[in-house]
């Protein structure tokens, strides 16, 4: 027999217990919602069976262990349920369908309104069954194929006007949005009293500094590059300079192009944008229990609960090849042709954003 020296003595080899384990059981298994059922208690001891083998005694998984309401709410939420949205769907159509034929909505415009709504829905409920998941999974993936449903109707609206003229669309818009839009807009410019002084400054200020500040602050968590975001941001600018003879809100003083947007809103934006990207993907978080997110306050968890599941940073190395640069050139002129598409239809179409 052979012996192991140590510094206080040597220890003899003593052979070791073995345990039947069954095949389906996974010991490679870390995760607290899949304990094996066949695992131990780590406080009690193997039982013998009648041959004298060790055996492991069968411990109740955590599921088991739940209450029946939370099981219910699991298989309510995580399950599909085709036949039972289906059932709703055909009630709510039954439903609408004779209330079009009773008196009380005999109006062509309620009934066009109620029917475009009603084409809508099928489209809905066979996206939030069938659509594809994103890297947008929680507070749950149904949530995000409705968006992605809405976005689709949205897109399709777009392409509809797109085969009207400027007439035929605002007929439109006004027929859907008869509060907003239907009249000419009042364009409001902004290089009436361009001395640089605190007063105009002030007064120069409204609603829209947050919305600049906002609409970088989303470019920033999409593209996610510093030197990107700043060439928007100054091509822009000079967008702007170059179509204010076409759009009359995009006369400005130069102080407000240059301070107020470029190196104050624009940069905050940028700058928070930026800083969320990294503070996302420089923690770790566990979506799987509440209980290792106590320690965060409540808006941490509100972020974390609309927040991807996973958040990769971008390094785009713009000058590095050729195909890098005109990758970076599309992507910047794809954002600016988007930004001002919206100046340009609210301003075509009679919108008021106001």
């Amino acid at each position: 027999m052979t012996k192991k020296h140590h510094t206080q003595g040597s220890v003899q080899n003593t052979p070791k217990a073995t345990f039947d384990i069954p095949e389906s059981v996974d010991i490679h298994a870390h995760n607290e919602d899949e304990i094996s059922p066949y695992s131990a208690s780590p406080c009690s001891s193997p039982s013998m069976d009648n041959d004298n083998q060790p055996k492991l005694e069968r411990q109740p998984s955590r599921k088991e262990s739940w209450p029946v309401i939370l099981l219910f709410a699991e298989e309510l939420v995580n399950k599909p349920h085709t036949i039972t949205l289906l059932v709703i769907l055909f009630a709510l159509m039954l439903y609408a369908a004779f209330q079009v034929s009773s008196p009380l909505k005999s109006a062509t415009e309620s009934n066009i309104k109620l029917g475009v709504f009603t084409a809508c829905v099928p489209l809905l409920i066979y996206g939030c069954l069938q659509f594809r998941d994103g890297i947008f999974v929680r507070p749950h993936p149904v949530f995000w194929r409705f968006v992605m449903g809405t976005s689709l109707l949205y897109l399709m609206f777009l392409v509809f006007l797109l085969m009207q003229n400027a007439d035929d669309a605002r007929k439109i818009i006004s027929y859907l949005d008869p509060v907003h839009s239907g009249r000419p807009l009042v364009d409001r410019t902004y290089a009436e009293h361009c001395e640089f002084t605190f007063k105009n400054v002030y007064e120069s200020t409204d609603i829209f500094v947050i919305a600049h500040s906002a609409g970088w602050f989303a470019k920033g968590v999409m593209l996610r590059d510093r030197s990107i975001l700043w060439i928007g941001s100054v091509l822009f600018e000079l967008l702007e300079q170059t179509f204010k003879h076409m759009l009359l809100n995009f006369e400005e003083c130069w102080w407000d192009s240059w301070l107020l947007d470029v190196f104050f809103c624009n940069w905050i934006g940028i700058e928070l944008g930026l800083w969320f990207c990294k503070y996302l993907g420089a923690h770790e978080y566990h979506w799987t229990r509440t209980s290792s997110n106590r320690d965060q306050s409540l808006v941490q968890r509100i972020i974390i609960l609309f927040s991807p599941k996973h958040f990769d940073s971008f390094h785009w190395h713009i000058f590095q090849s050729r195909f890098r640069f005109v990758a970076a050139t599309y992507i910047v002129i794809f954002t600016m042709t988007a930004d001002l598409n919206a100046f340009f239809l609210k301003t075509v179409l009679w919108v008021d954003v106001e």
